[in-house]
């Protein structure tokens, strides 16, 4: 039972970064179109500091990687919008974790 306990903890933090991610993806997206670098690089530096948090070393080092090229205080062009969308998908699999073990943990305990 501790042990469900402590994965029903670990997939609340993990949904409700996800739900944050979103969020922060959708500012960035918003930052991004309207050339706002400075939003992009409180925005990235915001979402890196969560990333951090739950170790996701992807999203983390693609969140460095946009909030850098965002000083620049120069188009990103392609480029971020390719490290957005890295970070739309790297989310994406996370969500779908988190779901897949919600659903199988409720199973088991059922």
């Amino acid at each position: 039972l501790e042990t469900f306990d402590g994965m029903r903890a670990v997939l609340e933090v993990v949904q409700k970064f996800v739900r944050s991610a979103r969020r922060e993806i959708a500012a960035l997206d918003v930052a991004l179109k309207q050339q706002d670098w400075q939003a992009v690089a409180h925005c990235s530096h915001r979402f890196r500091g969560a990333c951090v948090i739950v170790r996701s070393k992807p999203l983390t080092r693609w969140t460095e990687q946009l909030e850098a090229l965002a000083k620049q205080l120069r188009p990103l062009g392609a480029e971020g919008e390719r490290l957005l969308e890295h970070c739309r998908r790297e989310v994406l699999q996370i969500d779908r974790w988190v779901q897949s073990t919600s659903t199988h943990s409720v199973s088991k305990r059922e």
